[in-house]
């Protein structure tokens, strides 16, 4: 199948309209940080749900995991109604994960779920976006969560507080993933902070 992505004549279609329809503009250099360059901008083009593949299993010691990986999924943002995502659609370890306006097909929206096998809790998931194939990490309370390549360590594990409650704690501090600061604006970076159900910590799952 023909994907905006594979094709150089798309590409180019893609650009223009994903600017004219104005899904980034200047805002984001007045946020104090990069513009999205043209590729970026391209990742939140709509793309063939068959298009997409998971990120590798994890390996640990040498050996790669047994499990599966379901989705993939996107997260909205109760407070603005913004979607999980990583900035300027970046493929690169260390680009921080974000909010940003919810785009329809946006690749670097879409997330994974790892399911280790025999894990024995079922809400235990490794996020892995689509785009880049790497994997949420979080270093601490207020730190922004970046992406890295996938591993099983207690900062890539996250699991669901409570299904009525839609929050997603850490198993690195048990701590809450949320958009810092309470901020509505597009850039805002993912956090983790102390468990308080207000609505910048709470996320909707949406299958793709």
């Amino acid at each position: 199948m023909r994907t905006p992505l594979r094709q150089t004549a798309g590409v180019v279609a893609a650009a223009v309209l994903a600017l004219a329809s104005g899904l980034w503009h200047p805002a984001s250099a007045a946020a104090g940080r990069a513009a999205p360059d043209t590729a970026a901008a391209l990742d939140r083009v709509q793309v063939d749900r068959a298009d997409l593949t998971p990120p590798p299993a994890p390996v640990v010691g040498g050996v790669q995991l047994r499990g599966t990986w379901l989705g993939p999924y996107t997260f909205r943002n109760a407070r603005a109604g913004k979607c999980l995502d990583i900035e300027g659609a970046s493929t690169a370890s260390l680009a921080p994960a974000v909010q940003y306006n919810c785009v329809a097909g946006g690749v670097s929206q879409m997330w994974w779920e790892w399911k280790t096998e025999g894990d024995g809790f079922i809400y235990f998931r490794l996020l892995g976006n689509a785009h880049s194939q790497l994997c949420l990490h979080a270093d601490g309370r207020n730190i922004p969560i970046k992406q890295v390549r996938c591993t099983t360590l207690p900062n890539q594990v996250f699991y669901t507080k409570s299904e009525n409650l839609h929050q997603i704690a850490s198993d690195l501090n048990g701590e809450c993933m949320e958009i810092q600061g309470g901020s509505p604006d597009n850039f805002a970076r993912i956090v983790l902070w102390p468990c308080h159900g207000q609505s910048h910590q709470v996320w909707y799952k949406y299958a793709v």
